[in-house]
């Protein structure tokens, strides 16, 4: 392993220890441009969306990286460019042990919401955050990813699913964009696979992850305004607003389908624009709004499961008793965006069983501890 590999390594674990759903050497792109083309803007060494308790993500960015002639401080300053860039919170900039870093260049940094240090100092840093051990244990690895971004090396056909999971989807700027592109992806290669190959169930238990990332901060949309409303109709008119960005954007993606659907010479008329499977989707909101706070961590549930899926370790080793409900919430993802993407009844089945059965032997081990 190169050092930089190495201190991508400490950021994964770091993040990947407050349950965070962190993606490792994301790329970014320019999306609006003028060229056919996308352009490869700059990238980082790792993104990661940690849950927080206002029902949010932090979006902190991390590198590992200064050019050669570049001092730290001014290394941090590029990366404020790109949280702005990205609508990110917060940046860390890790550099190897030993390095000299100026306290001027400390401040200077932290002025502008970046964290600059060295390794010695983030050994520290590590211990105090995740107290008291760190995060050095966790079973995660740049590796393991690594495995899932080269997957279309293997299966061409899951080439746009790859590419959208681990390069588009870190430019969405909203949760409808991120769960609706997550099903059409899925659903365009969903031909290409195969519920008995573990890589396939892994890219598939990964794509749901993406998804559940959306889930998480809509239904805490949903909850901030509303709470849990008992209405199921109230519920349904603010669910296609949002998912679609707005009164306005709905209206107008309304207008264009219906206007295909005319020129098609359909003379039946469309019901209202809705995700696949509307009334499954609406029971998913329904049922993680019971704790909307748990679902923040879904996306690093299903991600921890797509990891062990791809290396062949056992399932979720990390979970405990405490996670009955993470568990419940990962299993009703699994089932809806199987269902939303038409992919093969056996890639539910299949991802679920290890959530159900964890559940089932959390539940036996807590009643035999209940007094008699």
């Amino acid at each position: 392993m190169t050092q930089d590999s190495a201190l991508k390594e400490l950021l994964i674990k770091h993040f990947w220890a407050q349950r965070a759903f962190v993606q490792p050497e994301v790329k970014i792109y320019y999306g609006e441009g003028t060229a056919g083309a996308q352009k490869l803007i700059t990238d980082v060494d790792t993104f990661a969306l940690v849950p927080r308790r206002d029902l949010t993500y932090a979006r902190i960015l991390s590198d590992c990286r200064t050019l050669k002639n570049q001092s730290p401080s001014a290394r941090a300053l590029w990366l404020r460019g790109l949280l702005v860039f990205v609508d990110g919170n917060s940046g860390l900039i890790l550099l190897r042990a030993g390095t000299t870093i100026e306290r001027d260049h400390r401040l200077a940094a932290s002025s502008v919401g970046v964290q600059l240090m060295n390794e010695d100092d983030f050994q520290i840093y590590d211990r105090a955050v995740i107290y008291p051990e760190g995060s050095a244990k966790q079973n995660v690895s740049i590796d393991d990813f690594r495995q899932l971004l080269t997957l279309n090396q293997r299966y061409q056909g899951v080439l746009p699913l790859v590419e959208y999971l681990y390069r588009d989807s870190w430019r969405e700027r909203t949760f409808g964009q991120r769960m609706r592109h997550t099903l059409a992806a899925l659903r365009k290669v969903s031909r290409e696979l195969d519920p008995g190959n573990q890589a396939h169930l892994g890219i598939v238990c990964d794509a749901v992850a993406n998804f559940a990332v959306g889930v998480a901060e809509c239904a805490a949309t949903i909850f901030h305004q509303y709470l849990q409303p008992a209405d199921k109709s109230e519920l349904a008119d603010a669910l296609k607003i949002l998912v679609w960005g707005g009164s306005e954007q709905y209206q107008f993606y309304q207008t264009v389908r219906d206007r295909l659907v005319k020129a098609k010479g359909v003379a039946e008329p469309e019901p209202d624009l809705e995700l696949p499977h509307w009334q499954d989707f609406l029971q998913l909101i329904r049922n993680v709004l019971e704790n909307p706070g748990t679902t923040f961590q879904v996306p690093w549930l299903l991600r921890s499961m797509a990891l062990d899926l791809v290396r062949g370790t056992p399932t979720l080793s990390q979970t405990s008793h405490q996670d009955i409900l993470l568990l419940k919430f990962g299993m009703l993802a699994i089932d809806y965006a199987c269902r939303a993407s038409c992919l093969p009844p056996d890639f539910s089945r299949s991802l679920q069983a290890p959530l159900v059965r964890l559940q089932a032997d959390f539940a036996v081990s807590l009643s035999s501890f209940k007094p008699k």
